[in-house]
């Protein structure tokens, strides 16, 4: 097995376990790439919890991408919004569909 292979073996088998993970939420899990690196796609809705000063609930998405040519290192890119109120509604909803365009753009760069 040369590097190139152990390289993307490792990256999959950690995404593998990213997406079986199960902590209680009801999650919306998907896989693909972003900029040709795989990435992980997580979304889920995050109840209220007035206790913690949190009085609406919130839409979150999730972008895990590893970083090519390092299997052992991943980027996350974070979104979170309570849209107008409820994140289910239409602003959420275009909310999100913005964060997915936007990761849809994201590129490499090495300075």
């Amino acid at each position: 097995m040369n590097a190139a292979t152990a390289s993307a073996s490792d990256s999959a088998e950690i995404a593998g376990q990213l997406m079986s993970r199960d902590d209680g939420t009801d999650l919306d899990l998907s896989s693909g790439e972003v900029d040709g690196a795989l990435a992980v796609r997580r979304e889920r809705i995050v109840p209220a919890a007035a206790d913690r000063g949190l009085e609406l609930a919130s839409r979150r998405v999730d972008y895990l991408v590893s970083v090519p040519g390092d299997p052992g290192r991943w980027f996350l890119a974070a979104f979170s919004t309570i849209g107008a109120g409820n994140p289910q509604d239409d602003l959420a909803d275009a909310l999100v569909e913005w964060f997915d365009a936007l990761m849809a753009t994201f590129r490499w760069s090495w300075a």
